[in-house]
This record gives structure tokens, C-alpha cells and sequence, in this order.
């Protein structure tokens, strides 16, 4: 570059106008706008917010402190005044001095349950004394709110009394079936229920009422089990306690004879039966125990209670075994045995007959 152009190239670069002094362009400013009217809205949203969750728990707060000055209030009025309004079974209750709330608030009792010995409830028995449970209801700006107090009458007392138990002492079920049985007691207050000696698979539960259920699944094993049952209400120095025995088996039922068809043998008098003629059958959880009763008729008219001849039951602890042989003798007749078979879940009867001819 030849002197002279390099002057007029250095007159030029001096001459123009600098970056740094052309100020921001509108494309930036625009954009710095958009910058701020974000960050604002965010604020803004984020302000309302906290207003909002503010009154909120604001209103919260005022309606709280408004319900327990309403529930003192009440408690006085309907059980601590010279002339308390408690009334036997009812329903609500008008309250002479309870403050009226703010301006949007409103306080009122919305249900009323009574006391029935282990719990509140529904159910009032005319003329009862028993202890009440109010339950009022609150309302304020966006909230609702609930609270329950007790009240009872200054002529209420409850009487103390020692857990009995009301229930069975024994239950029996089929193995491979659920079952539930329910243990019941009197007492007062309602005593609280454990169980010990559980076997697998039986599980109980006290109810919380006096009450509890004792309940099991299919998987519970055949057999007897021993359980204690306890009952605790802290008034005896010693609880009670009842012994209950679960039965899980299969009952016994005589597979070949009934009563309606009894298993019949005939002979010829002085023959002798064997143990195949008259078998006894049965099935059903073992140990099984038997025993017989005899009911004959002779040919001559004559009624007996022992069997024909020698004739005796041989018997086992099993379903089968078990049989009448020996020899029937010279009288002739017809002899009717009611067989009884018994184990855990019970008794059952099977009918046989011998027929001397």
C-alpha cells in the first residue's frame, strides 16, 4: 500500500463511529423487555402464592381458635352450670352464651353419639345418663373443619365390674376350611383380650369392644388344641381366664351302613359269623371311639339288650377293623345295634342288624 493510501485508510478507521459509542440496538433492548416482564410475572406469581397460602392458613387458624371457644362454651352450658342443659338421647343442643363467630365463620354441632358400655354409637336407651360425644362442624373462608368432645351428666356414674366370659369353651371345624369364632364378654369397662397357645395358621384379634375373633385358615393341621383366652379391664387384681378347646378334623360318618338303610346279616341259628359278615366302617379324623346299643326282638316276642349267643364287637380306634363275629346260638330273632362313633368334631351313628333264623 502505497503512502497515501495508507494515510486515507487511517483517516477513515479514526472517522468511524466505535461499537461501544453506537449505544444498544433495538433488537437488544426488545429482548432485555422480554427479560424483565418474565421475571416479573414469576415474581408476581410467586407473591400471590404466598398470599394465598398465607389467608389460607390464616383462615385455618381462626376458625380453630373460634371451635374451642365454642366447645368451652358447651361443655360449660351442658355440663358444668348450676343448671346444666344435659338431656338423656339428645339429638343437639341450643346454646344460650356461645359467642356468635366473625363475619363468614359459622360453628354448629352436627352429630351427637352415646355411650353404650364399650363404645359411642348410634343407639340411645331412653332415660340413659351415659356419656355423650358432640361432634361440631366449622366453616370459614375456603376451610372446614370437625372437633368431638365428651359431656356427661354430674348424676352419671359407671359401675365397675369384673370380665366374664359369655362364649363357648369349645368350637369345632372341618379341616381344609376357614372359620371364625367370636369371643365375647361382659365387664365394665370392656375388658382388653389376648389369646396364648395359638396353633399354626389360627390367628385372633381383640375387637377392642369386649369382644374378639378367633379365626383360622384352611391350612390349619388336623387335631385339639388347648388356647387361653384372657380378659383385662384392670378392676380384679387377677383377669379371668377361660380354657378353649378347637377341634379341627374330619367328623365321623359310617360309610356302609345308615340309618335309613341299615347293614343287615342273616344266619341260620347256631351258625357262626365271621369278620367279614358284619364289618363296621368309618371315616373321619382318628382316633375314633365306639360303642353299641342292642335293641332284639325275638321269634317268641321277647325283647333283649345284649347280643345273640356269643357274638362280640371287635372294635379298633380306626375306620375300619371293626366287626360282630361268634357264635349266634339257638334263639332265633331279629337284633337291631346302633353303633356309635365319636372323636374330636363329634358323635354319629351307623345301624346293623343280625337275623337268626
Amino acid at each position: 500500500m502505497s503512502p497515501a493510501a495508507r494515510d486515507r485508510h487511517s483517516q477513515w478507521r479514526d472517522q468511524r463511529p466505535r461499537l461501544d459509542d453506537r449505544g444498544d440496538t433495538l433488537v437488544e433492548v426488545l429482548l432485555a423487555i422480554v427479560v424483565i416482564a418474565l421475571a416479573a410475572t414469576a415474581i408476581l406469581g410467586a407473591f400471590t402464592t404466598a398470599i394465598t397460602a398465607s389467608a389460607v392458613h390464616r383462615n385455618g387458624a381462626s376458625l380453630t381458635t373460634i371451635m374451642k371457644s365454642y366447645v368451652e362454651d358447651a361443655i360449660f352450658e351442658i355440663q358444668l352450670q348450676p343448671s346444666p342443659l344435659f338431656s338423656s338421647c339428645a339429638t343437639s343442643y341450643t346454646l344460650s352464651s356461645a359467642p356468635t363467630p366473625p363475619t363468614g365463620y359459622t360453628v354448629s354441632i352436627t352429630s351427637i353419639q352415646y355411650w353404650n358400655g364399650s363404645d359411642f354409637g348410634s343407639t340411645c336407651t331412653a332415660g340413659s345418663l351415659a356419656p355423650q360425644l358432640v361432634t361440631i362442624t366449622g366453616n370459614g373462608p375456603n376451610i372446614t373443619s370437625t372437633l368431638s368432645f365428651v359431656v356427661s351428666s354430674t348424676s352419671y356414674s359407671e359401675v365397675l365390674a369384673s370380665p366374664t366370659f359369655t362364649s363357648a369353651s369349645s368350637a369345632s371345624y372341618t379341616q381344609g376350611t376357614a372359620f371364625s369364632f367370636t369371643v365375647t364378654t361382659t365387664g365394665s369397662p370392656p375388658p382388653a383380650l389376648s389369646a396364648t397357645g395359638l396353633p399354626t395358621g389360627v390367628t385372633f384379634t381383640d375387637n377392642g369392644n369386649g369382644t374378639g375373633t378367633l379365626a383360622g385358615t384352611t391350612s390349619v393341621a388336623a387335631g385339639q388344641s388347648t388356647i387361653t383366652f384372657t380378659a383385662n379391664n384392670s378392676v380384679p387384681t387377677t383377669p379371668p381366664t377361660q380354657t378353649f378347646t378347637l377341634n379341627i378334623g374330619s367328623p365321623v360318618v359310617f360309610t356302609n351302613t345308615s340309618v335309613a338303610t341299615p347293614l343287615t346279616y342273616s344266619i341260620a341259628h347256631n351258625g357262626t359269623m365271621t369278620s367279614s359278615n358284619l364289618p363296621v366302617t368309618a371315616s373321619g379324623t382318628t382316633p375314633i371311639t365306639y360303642s353299641y346299643t342292642v335293641s332284639g326282638k325275638l321269634t317268641s316276642g321277647s325283647t333283649v339288650t345284649t347280643l345273640p349267643g356269643s357274638v362280640t364287637f371287635t372294635k379298633t380306634t380306626n375306620g375300619t377293623g371293626n366287626y360282630f363275629s361268634g357264635a349266634v346260638g339257638a334263639t332265633t330273632g331279629t337284633w337291631t345295634i346302633t353303633v356309635t362313633g365319636s372323636n374330636l368334631m363329634g358323635s354319629a351313628t351307623g345301624t346293623y342288624i343280625i337275623k337268626v333264623t
